[in-house]
């Protein structure tokens, strides 16, 4: 049982490999059993057919976004959804464009935007706005930062760096915050509580490598 279990690790994490650097349209028996360096009985045994690894490819690549997106890069919650997005279209270009682009999956993105309320839910903007007001303003952020992830992927824009897209990406993140809790009223008491819980804005200081160039510590 064990050999089976280790078995499938090798294989998904090969399918998952070709995922980022081919799309999931090469994902084939043939081509996994030739990165695995075994025949295609293993991968059938395993996974039974390609539609089914393929599923647990997806199922993959939905943990290393989620872990992108829950990483806390700045004190502000709704910003690191946005950044992680960001270091998802950098790190895996392929693979965004395949998901959110070319083939976008409804129930992948159903799945992440669940994910995203949730996250929302615990951060501090959700004591100072109603649920009526964090939807739109996921909405909002989930449109630019596609938009700015589409560049990235497509390397459109050739005079900024990821990083550049990052820094942008939470001044505006930022804009759109401060803009509803000052229609609430609620802006000074926010600014009052971020402060004293000692957090701290998003600065051009940081050190945005250890994701974008894969050095996670």
């Amino acid at each position: 049982m064990n050999k089976i279990k280790f078995n499938n690790s090798i294989i998904l994490d090969k399918a998952f490999k070709i995922a980022v650097e081919s799309g999931f349209d090469n994902i084939s028996v043939r081509n996994v059993a030739k990165a695995v360096g075994c025949s295609t009985t293993p991968i059938y045994t395993a996974y039974n057919n390609i539609e089914n690894l393929i599923i647990a490819t997806k199922s993959k690549a939905f943990e290393v976004i989620e872990e992108l997106v829950t990483y806390k890069y700045t004190d502000i919650e709704f910003l690191n959804l946005g950044v992680g997005k960001l270091v998802f279209a950098s790190k895996y270009p392929k693979l965004y464009k395949e998901l959110f682009i070319d083939h976008p999956d409804d129930e992948f993105e159903k799945r992440l935007r669940r994910v995203y309320l949730n996250f929302l839910n615990k951060d501090l903007i959700a004591k100072y706005m109603t649920q009526s007001e964090i939807e739109p303003l996921l909405t909002k952020m989930w449109i630019v930062t596609h938009g700015i992830a589409s560049m990235i992927c497509s390397k459109s824009i050739k005079d900024y760096k990821v990083e550049d897209f990052i820094i942008m990406l939470a001044e505006m993140g930022e804009q759109l915050i401060f803009s509803i809790l000052i229609m609430n009223g609620n802006i000074s008491e926010y600014r009052e509580e971020f402060k004293k819980r000692g957090y701290k804005r998003i600065g051009h200081e940081f050190n945005w490598n250890i994701w974008i160039l894969g050095e996670k510590k």
